[in-house]
């Protein structure tokens, strides 16, 4: 895990710097999978700041898992109730805004997750966005 950590902070560092636009669009969908299984890896560990590497690039990728959602909430549920939570959630809401029209990151069941998620922390911005996905 210790080259696929290394391999990951060094991805998402490229990534940041608008990466995405001059990478062949087939290895970014090859990589998110993969990138997004340290992200899932990082959570489960509590290490926040490396899972969240990732998060900001999410909507620079072509096509997203199903299970995109479910990794920002994740994400999301680590921070909270932190200092840090309700910075997150306006980063978190700045990444999902450009996908709202896209339905390949999320399903029913993670919708409906995230909508209750946004209830229990009472954001407005995130319960507007998520309602504003299709079904």
């Amino acid at each position: 895990m210790e080259v696929l950590l290394v391999l990951y902070r060094f991805s998402c560092a490229f990534l940041a710097i608008d990466g995405a636009s001059i990478v062949n669009r087939d290895l970014l969908k090859g990589a998110i999978r993969t990138l997004m299984k340290v992200s899932e890896f990082c959570i489960k560990q509590n290490d926040a700041k490396t899972a969240g590497l990732l998060i900001l690039s999410l909507p620079d990728f072509p096509s997203l898992p199903d299970n995109t959602l479910d990794l920002i909430l994740d994400y999301l549920r680590l921070l909270y109730p932190t200092k840090e939570a309700k910075d997150s959630i306006v980063q978190a809401c700045s990444i999902m805004d450009p996908l709202k029209e896209r339905t390949d990151w999320y399903t029913p069941a993670s919708k409906k997750y995230g909508e209750e998620f946004a209830r229990a922390v009472n954001d407005s911005r995130l319960i507007e966005i998520l309602g504003q996905l299709k079904d």
